[in-house]
C-alpha cells in the first residue's frame, strides 16, 4: 500500500476500563502512565459490541462519565501503522503473559488478514507483541473488486464481527450464530435483518440455507450476497426500520431504508441441516 493504515488508540486520566472501537480505526480508554499490572477481567470486551447479544452496552463501567470525557481528559493517545482497514472491531484482553510478561492487549484484524497484538499500555508506537498473518504461503487478500465492494479498499478478508478468549476456556465450538438459535420463522427474518441493518453481512449470511435461492431465482452465494447487500446499501441506503408479518413459512417483511423509503421482502423460511433457514428471498 502506498501510505500505511493507522491504528489509533485514545487516552482518558483514569484506570483502565474498558474499549470502544468504531470501524476503519482503535479507540481505547487507556490511563497516560503504564499499568502496573493486569487491569480486571471484567473489562475485557471480547466480542463485537461487548456481548453476544451485540447491545453495545458496557455494564461493567465506573469510571468514565460526562464530566472527565472531555478534551483535556480523553483522547488520541498513540497510533500504530497496520497493513489495511479495519472493520472487525478490535478487542482487548487484560492480564495475558505475552513474552514472560503481563500485558493489557488489544487485538486488531485488517482486511489484509492479518492479526496485531498491541501493548493496550504503552504511550509510543512500539512493535506490537507480535503479529500474524493468515493468508497462506504466496496468497493475497481477495480485492475488493472481485466482489465489487466499494466500502473495504483494496483487500477484503476479516471484516465479520470477531472474538476472542484465554487459553484454556474454549469449550467446545458453539452453535453457528443467527438461525441455530432462532425458534419460529419470525424470529429468523428478523434476526437476518437486524445483521443487515448493522450491515454485519457475515451474520445475515448465516441466517440463509446452503442452497438458498436469491431474487434471480439462483443459488446465494456469499460473493452473490455480498454484492446484492453492498448494492442495496448504495443505491437505497442503510435499513432504518423493519417489521414482519408471518403466513406459516412466508415471513413478509415491510423494509425501510433511507433513501428508497419501505418496501416488502419475502422470505421463505424451512429446516435445513438440522435449523431453521431462510430457504429463499425476493429481495435482500
Amino acid at each position: 500500500m502506498a501510505a500505511a493504515l493507522r491504528v489509533a488508540l485514545a487516552v482518558v486520566v483514569v484506570p483502565l476500563v474498558a474499549l470502544n472501537f468504531p470501524q476503519q480505526a482503535v479507540a481505547a480508554r487507556l490511563p497516560v502512565a503504564p499499568a502496573a499490572g493486569a487491569a480486571p477481567a471484567n473489562t475485557a470486551v471480547t466480542t463485537l459490541r461487548n456481548d453476544n447479544g451485540y447491545s453495545g452496552q458496557y455494564t461493567n463501567e465506573t469510571i468514565l462519565n460526562q464530566s472527565n470525557v472531555n478534551q483535556s481528559q480523553f483522547g488520541k493517545r498513540v497510533s500504530y501503522p497496520v497493513d489495511g482497514q479495519l472493520y472487525a472491531q478490535p478487542l482487548y484482553l487484560p492480564g495475558l503473559s505475552i513474552g514472560g510478561s503481563t500485558h493489557n492487549v488489544v487485538f486488531a484484524a485488517t482486511e489484509n488478514d492479518t492479526v496485531y497484538a498491541f501493548d493496550a499500555d504503552a504511550t509510543s508506537a512500539v512493535a506490537p507483541l507480535w503479529k500474524k498473518s493468515l493468508l497462506p504461503s504466496g496468497a493475497t487478500a481477495v480485492s475488493n473488486t472481485t466482489v465489487s465492494c466499494n466500502d473495504l479498499q483494496p483487500g477484503l478478508v476479516i471484516a465479520g464481527a470477531a472474538a476472542c478468549a484465554r487459553p484454556g476456556t474454549v469449550g467446545p465450538s458453539p452453535a453457528p450464530p443467527g438461525p441455530a438459535a432462532e425458534a419460529t420463522a419470525g424470529q429468523v427474518a428478523a434476526g437476518y435483518y437486524r445483521a443487515v441493518a448493522g450491515r454485519d453481512y457475515r451474520r445475515a449470511f448465516t441466517y440463509l440455507a446452503a442452497d438458498s435461492t436469491g431474487p434471480d431465482g439462483r443459488n446465494l452465494t456469499w460473493p452473490a450476497f455480498l454484492q446484492l447487500a453492498d448494492t442495496m446499501d448504495s443505491q437505497e441506503g442503510p435499513v432504518v426500520d423493519f417489521s414482519a408479518a408471518t403466513f406459516g413459512d412466508l415471513v413478509v417483511m415491510t423494509v425501510d431504508r433511507k433513501r428508497s423509503g419501505p418496501y416488502h421482502s419475502h422470505l421463505r423460511i424451512a429446516r435445513a441441516a438440522g435449523r431453521l433457514a431462510i430457504v429463499s428471498i425476493d429481495r435482500i
